[in-house]
């Protein structure tokens, strides 16, 4: 029953990748060892094949929404190889009990990160307090017009009523009869699509440290990284937070290639576990995606902070013991 909860605890991981960007590889390694018993070197291994596959069927969806930068996430990833050595390298001479203990170490971090950089959520859509609701079921509240008389003789606006407005607010234009009250409300957009310029020499010395310390985590943990690769996106050149998303599974997808590609002689996958649990991974990648685009991301990821800071201390009180 064990092997058999692994797999479907499997969703999970893939819903943290297609839905976050990352951190679903995080809860991988421990399903993998106090679930379905592999020991820390086999979960690290089938972590990065299940994770790196994942991660690029993920990626494939988000390139369909014009959510990824393939040039960038392939340069990243790409830029990680040292560090996907060293890692690589450290992972196969270490203790299992102390590869675990740092590896729930690095898990806490993580959640502590994710949770605290959250972005805000959305303020709520300002209303006009004169406006009143029709009722209607297509028009929310705070987009209809108030009528006069108190409220009186409201009706909604056609379903095609031009929106005009600038910036981030909407608004529908006051319709006869009424007092001219409307109700606008502010609609968050994502950040614009700009050039980058890896001949900045900070800009690229900066990706460079970013991706080189990524491919270190992966190779030695057999993790994305993409909890690193998210910000250093949206941070280093400026990615909206959709196409960090996105072009991070293709950066993940890349260091778990290399960093498994360097285990070739050596692997030790047991395929009756893993390849179902890849299965359901990958159901959970494309279940992921669709959420991504329909769930606020600050409630989202601060969920999964305080999920992930659960598993990192029952798989560091497991080391210990």
């Amino acid at each position: 029953m064990m092997p058999v909860l692994a797999i479907v605890l499997g969703v999970g991981v893939g819903l943290a990748l297609g839905a976050l960007g990352g951190g679903g590889s995080t809860l991988a390694v421990p399903i993998l060892v106090f679930v379905a018993g592999l020991t820390a070197q086999q979960a690290t291994t089938a972590s990065l094949f299940v994770v790196g596959v994942a991660a690029a069927v993920g990626a494939a969806s988000h390139v369909r929404r014009g959510n990824v930068r393939l040039g960038i996430g392939l340069v990243f990833g790409i830029s990680g190889i040292v560090g996907s050595r060293i890692g690589t390298t450290i992972n196969q001479g270490i203790d299992g009990d102390l590869l675990l203990a740092g590896f729930a170490v690095l898990i806490v971090f993580v959640a502590v990160r994710m949770y605290r950089s959250a972005p805000a959520p959305a303020p709520a859509p300002a209303v006009d307090p004169a406006g009143a609701a029709s009722g209607h079921p297509d028009v929310p509240a705070q987009l209809e017009e108030a009528g006069d008389g108190g409220g009186h003789g409201a009706s909604p606006l056609p379903h095609d009523q031009p929106v005009s407005g600038t910036g981030t607010g909407a608004m529908h234009p006051a319709s006869a009869g009424t007092a001219g009250r409307v109700a606008v409300t502010s609609v968050p957009r994502e950040t614009p699509r700009h050039p980058i310029r890896l001949s900045d020499r900070r800009t690229l010395v900066r990706l460079l440290i970013a991706a080189t310390g990524v491919g270190f985590l992966t190779g030695l943990f057999g993790v994305g990284g993409g909890f690193a690769i998210v910000p250093a996106l949206v941070l280093v050149l400026g990615f909206g937070t959709k196409e960090a998303i996105g072009t991070s599974l293709v950066v993940i997808a890349v260091n778990a290639t290399v960093a498994l590609g360097m285990r070739a002689g050596e692997l030790d996958i047991d395929w009756a576990i893993v390849g179902p649990f890849l299965a359901t991974v990958t159901v959970g990648v494309l279940v992921g995606t669709w959420v991504a685009s329909r769930v606020e991301a600050s409630r989202l990821t601060r969920s999964f902070a305080v999920m992930l800071a659960i598993v990192g201390a029952y798989t560091l009180l497991g080391a210990l013991l």
